[in-house]
């Protein structure tokens, strides 16, 4: 067996994020004995204390940087592969991380699938396991962004970028390493393109580095920008923006409201990227710098629903809860809750606000079967606080509060949730819930619920 073969190496897992904990721990645990922590004090104990074989190290922890985390384990270990994790990673970053000796470096949002093969990995260039005991995990599907940055720099020798002494990133063949180093090329360093993270779940914010922008001239700058970003892909016609954002003023009007809105965010933002124009115009079009890297959160969450679905439907719903789970921890919030009253973010918020239900749905039914009534629980309560007239969350928590033994809890649900229909729809609960009520009165309830299809 590839575990045994492993021999149940411990991998440490650091990140304040508890989804991402529990995806990786998911996806390592049937080859791994999986260690984790949220703090990096707890991090270096688990380092010091246990036989630990590869760290994963979060840049973002909350009683210290990933990459004073990073600097002291290789202090105390230097034989340790860790491997880095960031959210918004720029050039710097990856390159500081490597020079401290981290062995790869990924983007957030995780794939889970490639992160465990380079564990895998890492367990072979160090000598942990032999090649063929890693044959199961370690297929190429790409590569972190060590060796890609490498890749893109053109490094042929130690000293140029990454500074004397740095060595090739492990993650390269070495028909790769001899390409780079036989070609004779030398190219200049590529100037650092900055990454800007922009987050419409909840409060609408930008973050570039360790910068959170989350104030704004005024509402249609922030409209105007948020709109830009939300389509970054594609050049908007500035009379699109007259009439989305100003439809009752004349053309005139609209046009001189835009252009105020789009220069005071411009000198707004100019000092988070002073070497470069933000928003850009050109051909009566409007769109963002598209020299600038920008990651949404909404197109992340969009791509794990998507992944979530495929997966389930190929391989069932446990193999899709790592997806399902990742999607739902991106969903801080409504899409720009603050923001109800601008038209152009009510169909994107209703749309997005029902996959997320969609989302916590089949989590909650999932664990409700398998065991884990109290997380449940708290899926369903998550999902009555944005629609409380879902008569079958009210049925499945009257389920797991019986099957935590709290009978009165589940009583209690069904008397809630018959205020609650007949308050807000004038209808009496459906007779499918009615049955399940005298089946717990009675004590005779049937657990499991159906969780086929999606």
């Amino acid at each position: 067996m590839f575990a045994k073969a492993m021999d149940r190496k411990q991998i440490l897992i650091v990140d304040q994020d508890d989804a991402v904990l529990r995806t990786l721990e998911r996806e390592l645990s049937g080859d791994f004995q999986v260690l984790t922590a949220s703090e990096g004090r707890r991090a270096l104990h688990l380092t010091l204390t246990k036989r630990v074989a590869v760290a994963i190290v979060s840049q973002c922890l909350p009683d210290m940087d990933g990459l004073q985390l990073l600097h002291k384990m290789k202090h105390k270990m230097p034989e340790l592969p860790v491997i880095f994790i960031a959210a918004t990673p720029c050039e710097d970053l990856i390159i500081s991380a490597f020079r401290a000796g981290a062995q790869d470096f990924f983007k957030k949002p995780l794939e889970p699938k490639l992160v465990a093969e380079r564990v895998c990995e890492s367990l072979v260039a160090t000598g942990q396991v032999g090649q063929k005991d890693s044959s199961l995990r370690a297929v190429d599907r790409g590569e972190g962004l060590l060796a890609t940055l490498w890749r893109r720099m053109r490094l042929s020798k130690p000293g140029n970028r990454f500074g004397k002494g740095t060595a090739t990133p492990t993650r390269f063949s070495s028909a790769e390493r001899a390409w780079e180093i036989g070609s004779g090329e030398v190219s200049e360093p590529s100037a650092q393109v900055p990454a800007l993270r922009v987050h419409f779940f909840g409060e609408f914010r930008i973050i570039v580095g360790n910068a959170v922008y989350n104030t704004w001239p005024s509402k249609k700058g922030k409209a105007v920008f948020a709109y830009l970003a939300f389509h970054h892909n594609r050049r908007i016609y500035r009379d699109k923006l007259m009439d989305l954002l100003w439809p009752h003023a004349s053309p005139g009007a609209a046009r001189n409201c835009l252009n105020v809105a789009v220069h005071g965010v411009r000198q707004r933002l100019r000092h988070l990227l002073p070497d470069l124009e933000l928003i850009q115009f050109k051909n009566e079009c409007y769109f963002l710098n598209p020299e600038i890297e920008i990651n949404v959160d909404v197109e992340d969450f969009l791509r794990y629903w998507r992944l979530a679905q495929s997966t389930e439907r190929q391989s069932g719903i446990e193999a899709a809860l790592g997806e399902y789970e990742l999607a739902a921890a991106l969903y801080t919030g409504d899409f720009m809750e603050s923001d109800i009253y601008e038209d152009w973010t009510m169909l994107d918020r209703e749309n997005l606000k029902e996959i997320y239900l969609v989302i916590l749905d089949r989590l909650s039914r999932y664990y409700s079967n398998d065991g884990k009534p109290l997380t449940a629980i708290n899926l369903c309560n998550t999902i009555l606080s944005k629609d409380d007239c879902r008569e079958d969350v009210h049925r499945r928590l009257m389920r797991c509060y019986y099957a935590m033994g709290h009978r009165d809890k589940a009583l209690r649900q069904f008397h809630k949730c018959t205020e609650i229909l007949r308050t807000e729809l004038d209808v009496d609960p459906s007779p499918t819930t009615q049955r399940l009520y005298e089946q717990l009165k009675r004590g005779e309830l049937k657990f499991r619920e159906n969780v086929t299809g999606i």
